[in-house]
């Protein structure tokens, strides 16, 4: 039984065991779909694979794993690290580490391609500079009241009015630094010089993506959005795999599991201080194909949170958690 987390990857995963004869002992289906219906109580499996299995340990799915008849659990995951910490129960259940790959071994092993990286600043317009810097000063008065402690003030903000606030702002603050309306162009700059086969642009809003496509199709790109709003997402990626256009634009949706070897330059037009998106996404470029070189371009506002946020997914970079 092979568990996986999207439709998009229970159909990948269906597809690559016809390609390689292993389909009829096989079966493959979301875990999702799977904790509905109860499935493994009606059947047995000698081996349970799960795919991006960070996803296992969550409360609601590990069940599924607490009365199991399985003889072998294979889980395979870029990041076990979950921020709810459940990911300390593989332990607990007799999980083991038994292959940790670091990016030299991948190389060498011909399992990722090697790349080439590049942050580029942009600077906020002024009226995204007076909104940031109004947001600024009120988590600067009130979060040291929370011990500058995000999980608290997450924790009290449907209690406290202040911790609501804060709230609030730190997302408000993200959504300006995110979208900064000087990205789109350097967006475009970038696409003008660079040679490639294929490219994905990452958003962290769907505004900020549809924005995106509307600008670079005025300039004569093919272009197309890949969202939760868009309603035929996968006849719109396979084109993209097909070759019928070669610039996606993606929020969140694709940060996993996607397998396009000839992706050899992404965007990412926003910056995320979550850990697992950034490593998830550098993980679509790296798909190994002969003699690709992969380009990946970090566009930020300098002198902002967003730069700090880089910095720290830069670190995990240099750590080759990848």
């Amino acid at each position: 039984l092979v568990i996986v987390n999207t439709i998009l990857l229970n159909m990948q995963c269906e597809k690559l065991l016809l390609e390689n004869n292993l389909y009829n002992n096989t079966t493959v289906g979301t875990i999702q779909a799977y904790y509905k219906k109860q499935f493994l109580q009606d059947e047995l499996f000698d081996l349970l694979i799960g795919d991006e299995s960070h996803h296992l340990f969550a409360p609601q799915f590990f069940k599924l794993l607490e009365n199991n008849n399985f003889s072998d659990i294979l889980f395979l995951t870029a990041v076990l690290k979950r921020d709810d910490n459940r990911h300390l129960l593989a332990e607990k259940y007799g999980f083991k580490i038994i292959d940790n790959l670091t990016y030299e071994d991948g190389l060498r092993e011909k399992l990722i391609s090697p790349y080439s990286l590049a942050n580029i600043s942009i600077q906020l317009t002024e009226g995204e500079s007076i909104k940031v810097d109004r947001l600024n000063n009120f988590i600067k008065e009130h979060y040291p009241k929370f011990h500058n402690d995000f999980n608290l003030v997450k924790q009290l903000a449907r209690k406290d009015f202040i911790a609501t606030e804060l709230m609030r702002c730190f997302q408000k603050r993200k959504s300006v630094l995110n979208q900064a309306c000087n990205k789109i162009q350097k967006v475009l700059d970038i696409i003008s010089c660079e040679k490639f086969n294929k490219c994905l642009i990452y958003c962290e809003y769907i505004n900020q993506a549809d924005e995106i496509v509307n600008f670079l199709s005025k300039y004569g790109f093919i272009v197309k959005a890949y969202h939760s709003k868009i309603k035929n997402k996968n006849f719109i990626l396979q084109e993209f795999k097909d070759n019928k256009f070669n610039i996606l634009v993606a929020v969140k949706a694709l940060d996993e599991g996607l397998d396009i070897k000839n992706v050899d330059l992404v965007i990412i037009a926003s910056s995320t201080s979550q850990p697992r998106q950034n490593i998830q996404r550098m993980g679509r470029i790296l798909r190994y194909q002969e003699g690709k070189v992969a380009k990946i371009y970090n566009l930020y506002a300098q002198h902002t949170k967003e730069e700090e946020w880089l910095h720290k997914k830069m670190r995990r970079v240099q750590l080759n958690v990848v």
